[in-house]
């Protein structure tokens, strides 16, 4: 854990028990019907933190009211999150926007850490390909040295572990031997693809709305962040950040930064897919949203092991995050995570960052259900309390009515996979997780496209099946089991 990413004790004001109706004793009616405390306060939200402005107009679009801390609330949005030993204390009816432990997938060290853990016990094949070649300093010196001798020509790109918008980081050549500085990191450099013959990279919005299970969605717009000045590999340009880097803490102090037009220096998404084409825009989308779920699949045993430290098993759904995925695509259009941001910015600095950002929250609060007092995150709270039989039938229910409050939202896991040996389910640690993760997949209709060429009759079935997002009959279980068979080759690549 790293403890210094969340408010003090004296910064956020403390969960009122009293009007939340808490009693340190579970009571099963608390489970069954909604208390006159959660109908009291369940338009009321806490918003805490700067540039936040379009998180308020999100929930008031919603009929929250926001509240000064001395009240009680049903939403805290804060950008640190609540002390660990508060989560205990969370009425049944509140959600907040910080997972405890989610600084193992925002800190770069501890990210690569997890990675690492994964290539080791599955294999280069399936997770090797997630991030750069990197090496942690000053313990991994040596190593570093030894990989420059190897690429006496290759370009690595340093960066502290916990540093953000561009700051203290450098680009620099190979060498025989390596300055060990505290708490760095250094990559491989990405061969980038360019746009408009500038460097570019991705920022991507994904919010993790449950960790046991694991239920990750990727936002379908985002912001394409393109460099000020043309890429150039002269080596006397390498301190040139406005060449080298996207950042837009650093490229909006260039003189000819654009981030009004439409083809200025940050774009929407849409504008890449639309330049790549159908056939390569498909293929990079089916890339990214892999790279998330393993991402996500990596670092959950360590989220998974904090929730259960922290917070209370009737309390573990009242919890959900929003994350800024920083993604580069290569020269052949392979996407290279670069790192993940547990605060991305969501100040409306620019007409495309309001409206991205804007619909982007709408549709974050929609999925967990604010708004809706009886459903959503926060709604039931005996979910992980219940007996097994019963425990698995809510979750199959809250998933399926979270999938339909989707909107723009897309859900990368869990997801259909057409065969265990092709599942990223098989990559769980624990036991109960990789048995739950099957089950849920193994509920999931295929793609559209790749239903296309059975008949029109099974077609509208799996139209009618993708509607609801589960299936549950068994005849609707015996499709899904002949089109894995018919198609299942076809998603090895897509799948692992």
């Amino acid at each position: 854990m790293y403890g210094g990413d969340v408010v003090g004790a004296g910064t956020l004001p403390p969960v009122d028990l009293a009007i939340a109706g808490h009693t340190d004793q579970p009571d099963d009616r608390q489970h069954m019907e909604r208390s006159p405390s959660m109908d009291s306060h369940s338009k009321r939200c806490l918003v805490l933190g700067k540039g936040v402005t379009l998180v308020k107009e999100a929930l008031s679009d919603l009929g929250m009211t926001c509240t000064p801390g001395r009240f009680s609330w049903r939403v805290l949005w804060s950008p640190r999150g609540l002390p660990l030993d508060s989560y205990k204390q969370l009425a049944s009816y509140q959600v907040v926007n910080r997972l405890p432990g989610s600084q193992t997938l925002t800190r770069k060290d501890a990210l690569v850490v997890n990675i690492r853990r994964m290539i080791k016990r599955h294999g280069r094949q399936h997770f090797g390909m997630i991030i750069p070649q990197t090496f942690l300093l000053p313990g991994e010196a040596d190593r570093l040295a030894c990989a420059m001798r190897t690429r006496p020509h290759a370009l690595w790109i340093t960066k502290p572990t916990t540093g953000s918008q561009g700051k203290d980081i450098s680009i620099i050549k190979s060498r025989k031997t390596v300055v060990a500085k505290m708490d760095t990191i250094v990559s491989r450099y990405v061969q980038p693809y360019l746009i408009d013959g500038r460097k570019f990279d991705l920022r991507l919005y994904v919010a993790v709305t449950s960790v046991d299970p694991l239920r990750v969605y990727l936002f379908k717009d985002g912001i394409v962040r393109l460099a000020t000045e043309p890429y150039t590999k002269d080596p006397t340009q390498l301190a040139n950040q406005f060449i080298h880097l996207t950042n837009v803490a650093i490229n909006r102090n260039h003189p000819e930064y654009d981030d009004v037009n439409e083809i200025g220096h940050k774009r929407r998404l849409s504008t890449l897919w639309d330049l790549l084409g159908k056939e390569h825009a498909g293929q990079v989308q089916v890339a990214i949203k892999a790279l998330v779920a393993k991402t996500m699949i990596c670092v959950h045993s360590v989220l998974s092991a904090s929730i259960q430290h922290h917070v209370p098993l009737r309390r573990s759904n009242q919890m959900f995050e929003l994350f800024g995925f920083d993604v580069l695509l290569d020269h052949k259009l392979h996407p290279w995570l670069l790192e993940v941001n547990r605060c991305p910015t969501l100040a409306g600095s620019s007409p495309i960052d309001t409206d991205i950002k804007k619909a982007m929250l709408s549709d974050l609060f929609s999925l967990i259900g604010i708004g809706e007092p009886t459903s959503g995150l926060g709604a039931s709270t005996g979910r992980r309390s219940a007996p097994p039989s019963e425990s698995r039938s809510a979750i199959f229910s809250e998933t399926d009515a979270e999938y339909a409050r989707r909107r723009n939202w897309e859900r990368v896991y869990p997801r259909f996979e057409p065969h265990p040996r092709l599942s990223l389910a098989q990559f769980f640690d624990e036991r109960d997780a990789r048995a739950l993760s099957f089950a849920l997949c193994n509920r999931i209709p295929p793609p559209i496209p790749h239903s296309r060429t059975l008949t029109r009759d099974v077609q509208s079935r799996i139209h009618g099946l993708r509607n609801g997002g589960f299936v549950s009959n068994v005849n609707d279980q015996a499709l899904l089991r002949t089109v894995r068979r018919q198609f299942g080759m076809q998603y090895k690549q897509q799948c692992l």
